[in-house]
């Protein structure tokens, strides 16, 4: 069973393995909502234990709030020149790959659970970790700008 929660962060998905997304949500950015779901997915993935047809839902859902995170198209200067990549687009751009993989996944499945192969679980957990180092560095950045920003 999937209900959808609707916070200030959007629309997040609880799935019936009762994840504390909404928790995460009202504490955290959408960015770490997102990363802590696909963190719980991957942790499925490994059980081989996840029912084949809920995970598929739940990834659905995941990937449903990754499109509502993604800016809507590229950035370019005024004189036409593309802009470098900042910490966000770095950090989207990695979710993007985890999110492909969690949908690969998805597919793995033997007797209605999902049963994934020890490559596709090290490039999980390889993509994930990569995903976190990425999400610190953004965090950190917002940090910055916003004790920058301010006036004593």
């Amino acid at each position: 069973m999937v209900c959808a929660v609707t916070s200030i962060f959007g629309t997040l998905a609880l799935s019936a393995y009762g994840n504390d997304a909404t928790k995460v949500a009202t504490k955290q950015g959408p960015e770490r909502a997102w990363v802590e779901e696909a963190s719980r997915l991957v942790q499925l993935a490994g059980t081989s234990n996840a029912d084949a047809v809920q995970y598929k839902r739940d990834v659905l859902a995941s990937r449903r709030q990754l499109r509502a995170l993604m800016p809507p198209g590229p950035t370019y200067y005024s004189d036409g020149s593309k802009k470098p990549p900042t910490s966000r687009q770095q950090l989207l751009s990695s979710m993007v790959v985890l999110d492909a993989l969690l949908k690969s996944a998805s597919a793995c499945q033997t007797v209605g659970r999902i049963v994934c192969p020890a490559t596709l679980m090290s490039q999980l957990h390889a993509t994930l970790a990569s995903v976190r180092r990425n999400l610190d560095a953004y965090e950190a950045t917002l940090a910055t700008t916003s004790s920058g920003s301010r006036s004593p």
